[in-house]
């Protein structure tokens, strides 16, 4: 399994789809995706992403801002007011990054559905060097200026509505509002939930979360908007190509 890296909040949603060309297993075996919190691993338990999403959003303008299309900028500066984008506003950025990459030559883009309409890229059958080269460096490019920002907020609305800084805090947190957890939950006991998990045997694999199994799909959302992607095998693959 690769290292855990925390990266900066422009550069995880990039990561992230980048991720999806290795594979983990959702309910059995050693998760081989890379882990790429969007918020930092070792932050103190009551930090912040900001005070509010409103300053959130503010704050990713000042980041982000010239980076975007006038359109995405727009809709994040309207966030700076109203606290949230919306599904249409989320969906249609989704859209204008797939007609991007379309417009680059590549042959289709796809999205998987993780739950509470969120998304990301699914993963591609590898090419060459200079292919994979080209494909990063234009997802990345599409991503700043489509959705990259509009997507971080929408996570957050959804998995991370306390902007707690710490990864295992937020996951723990949005598990416990999900009522999924016991409301003594805290990210310490996620951390060594998931780190048991990943280190036990694949072979013998043992559920060493307090949510139930059968809650695997709702978790994954906490996870997945917190910005840790466990691919599944089952799921479909682009021929980019």
């Amino acid at each position: 399994m690769r290292a855990v890296r925390s990266l900066g909040l422009r550069a995880a949603a990039v990561v992230a789809a980048a991720a999806l060309m290795l594979v983990a297993t959702a309910c059995g075996g050693r998760p081989q995706s890379e882990a790429v919190p969007t918020t930092p691993l070792t932050a103190g338990s009551n930090e912040k992403l900001a005070p509010s999403m409103q300053a959130f959003a503010q704050r990713l303008l000042r980041e982000n801002g010239s980076l975007m299309t006038d359109k995405q900028r727009k809709v994040v500066e309207s966030v700076t007011k109203s606290g949230k984008v919306s599904v249409a506003e989320y969906e249609e950025s989704l859209s204008d990054y797939k007609q991007c990459m379309l417009s680059r030559g590549y042959k289709e883009i796809i999205f998987i559905d993780i739950g509470e309409g969120l998304k990301v890229e699914a993963g591609h059958m590898e090419g060459s060097r200079d292919r994979e080269t080209k494909y990063r460096n234009d997802m990345g490019e599409c991503m700043d200026l489509h959705y990259g920002t509009i997507d971080t907020i929408y996570r957050s609305q959804v998995g991370n509505t306390s902007l707690l800084l710490n990864h295992y805090e937020a996951v723990a947190d949005c598990l416990k509002k999900a009522d999924l957890v016991p409301s003594s939950y805290t990210g310490d006991q996620y951390r060594k939930e998931y780190n048991d998990w990943v280190m036990s045997d694949s072979n013998n694999k043992q559920w060493t979360f307090s949510y139930s199994k059968d809650n695997y799909a709702k978790a994954n959302v906490c996870v997945f908007a917190n910005g840790r992607l466990d691919v599944n095998p089952d799921w479909p693959k682009e021929q980019l190509w």
